[in-house]
C-alpha cells in the first residue's frame, strides 16, 4: 500500500505542477477507490465547508458523485456525532484556570416571511471564558468520534435546557430596594499617570495641519498602548430556548442553567449579560427568587444610555448646533439620542478635543518661540516632532504652576 501511495504521489508530481492540486487529485483517486475503508481528510473538510456555507443537499451530493466530496450521510453523521460529544461535557476550563462569563439575547431567524409562518424566537446563551494566564490560553481541541447513526429525537433528547416555571411575587422586588448615598461608598484612591494621556492627546490637535492629520482617540490608543493583554476568550454556544426571550418563564430558565453550569464549573457568583429590556426582567427575576447570578447590562446598551444621558442633559447648550458644523440635522438627532454610536461617539471625541483645545490656549497665552534649529531638523516631520515636544513641555509646565494637574 505505501508503494502504490508512493507511486502515486511520483505520478502526480510529473503530471500537475500546482502543489495543491497533486493534493487534491491525489486524495480524491484514494477515495474513490476505497469509498468504504477511506475518509480523506481533504474532501470531507470540503463538504462540511460547502453544508456550512450552502445548506445545499443537492451541492454536496453531486459533488460526491464527481469525486469530490464527501456524501451528504457522513456529513450528517459527523453533526450527530458534534452533538452527541456535546452531551457529555464541553471544553470549557473551571474556574482556577479560566474565568467564564455568560451572555443571552434574543434569537430570531427567517422573520421576513410573506404570512409570518415558520419563523423562529428565541433565547441563545454563549459562554465567553478568558484564561487567567498566557500558560492555560491554548485552546485544546478534542477529537470527535465517529458515532452511528441515530433519529433525531434520540440525538436531542438531552441537550436541551429545562424549563421552569416562574410565579411572580405579589409585591414587586425592585420595589424593596434601598439604595445607599454615594459618600459612604467613596475612599481615597491614587489615579494611575496614564488617567493624564488625554493630555498628550489634547496637545497633538495644536498641530493638526494638512500636512500633519491627528489621529481620533482610538488610534491615538493603539500607538501609545503597549505590553501584555489578556488573552482571546473562547466562546462556546449554549442551547437555545424554544420560547419568547421577554417570557418570565424563559429568563427564569436560563437564570436557573446558568447558575447550574457555573457550579461545575467551581464559580461561586456567575455573571450573565443581557440587553436593556431583558436586564430589568433578569433583575426582578433574580431578586424575587433570591439567586446567586449577577447580571449585567451590555456594554452597548449601557454606552448608548450614557450617550443618551448626555443628550437629554446639554438640550438647548448649543452642542446640537456645535454637532451640525460636522454632521446633517437628521444624524444629530440620533446621535442626541444615543442610537447613532459610532457617529455619537466620533462627535463627542470632536466636541472634547475642541473644548479642551479651547483651554489650553488660555493657558498658553504666547506661541511657540522659533528655535534655531540645526540641519538634522530641517525635514518638515522632524520639526513638527520637535515643535510637539516643545509645546508639550510649555503647556504641562504651566498647567502644574496653577494647580489643574496634581
Amino acid at each position: 500500500m505505501s508503494n502504490r501511495l508512493i507511486w502515486l504521489n511520483t505520478f502526480m508530481e510529473i503530471l500537475i505542477l500546482d502543489e495543491v492540486k497533486q493534493v487534491a487529485v491525489s486524495h480524491s483517486i484514494v477515495q474513490s477507490c476505497r469509498p468504504r475503508s477511506v475518509i480523506s481528510s481533504v474532501l470531507f473538510g470540503i463538504g462540511v465547508q460547502l453544508d456550512h456555507l450552502y445548506r445545499s443537499k443537492f451541492l454536496v451530493a453531486q459533488l460526491c458523485r464527481l469525486g469530490m466530496s464527501v456524501s451528504y450521510d457522513e456529513i450528517t453523521r459527523f453533526k450527530q456525532s458534534v452533538i452527541q460529544a456535546n452531551e457529555t461535557g464541553n471544553n470549557i476550563r473551571p474556574y482556577p484556570s479560566s474565568f467564564t462569563q455568560w451572555v443571552a439575547d434574543n434569537v430570531d431567524h427567517n422573520t421576513m416571511t410573506l404570512d409570518g409562518l415558520n419563523t423562529f424566537h428565541g433565547m441563545g446563551i454563549i459562554a465567553a471564558s478568558t484564561p487567567l494566564s498566557r500558560s492555560t490560553a491554548t485552546i485544546q481541541e478534542e477529537p470527535i468520534l465517529r458515532l452511528k447513526r441515530a433519529k433525531v429525537n434520540e440525538v436531542v433528547k438531552y441537550c436541551g435546557i429545562e424549563i421552569k416555571f416562574y410565579s411572580p411575587p405579589v409585591q414587586p422586588s425592585l420595589s424593596s430596594v434601598i439604595f445607599r448615598a454615594v459618600k459612604p461608598l467613596q475612599y481615597v484612591y491614587t489615579l494611575p499617570p496614564s488617567i493624564n494621556m488625554d493630555l498628550v492627546w489634547y496637545t497633538c490637535w495644536l498641530f493638526s495641519k494638512g500636512f500633519h492629520l491627528q489621529t481620533n482617540w482610538s488610534g491615538f490608543m493603539q500607538h501609545v498602548s503597549t505590553g501584555s493583554h489578556p488573552p482571546v476568550a473562547d466562546v462556546t454556544l449554549l442551547p437555545i430556548i424554544d420560547m419568547n426571550s421577554s417570557d418570565d418563564h424563559c429568563i427564569y430558565s436560563t437564570l436557573t442553567y446558568v447558575q447550574q453550569q457555573a457550579e461545575i464549573l467551581g464559580i461561586p457568583t456567575p455573571v450573565i449579560t443581557f440587553d436593556q429590556l431583558l436586564f430589568l426582567k433578569s433583575v426582578e427575576t433574580i431578586k424575587s427568587k433570591g439567586m446567586n447570578v449577577f447580571c449585567r447590562l451590555g456594554g452597548f446598551h449601557t454606552l448608548m444610555s450614557f450617550l443618551g444621558s448626555i443628550g437629554t442633559l446639554m438640550g438647548g447648550s448649543g452642542l446640537t448646533d456645535a454637532l451640525e458644523t460636522c454632521y446633517g440635522p437628521n444624524a444629530v438627532i440620533h446621535m442626541m439620542s444615543g442610537k447613532a454610536i459610532a457617529r455619537a461617539l466620533h462627535g463627542h471625541f470632536l466636541i472634547d478635543a475642541a473644548l479642551a483645545l479651547k483651554l489650553m490656549r488660555l493657558v498658553i497665552h504666547e506661541d511657540v518661540p522659533v528655535y534655531q534649529t540645526p540641519n538634522r531638523w530641517k525635514n518638515m516631520e522632524n520639526m513638527m516632532m520637535m515643535r510637539t515636544i516643545i509645546m508639550l513641555m510649555m503647556c504641562l509646565t504651566k498647567i502644574i504652576k496653577v494647580g489643574i494637574l496634581d
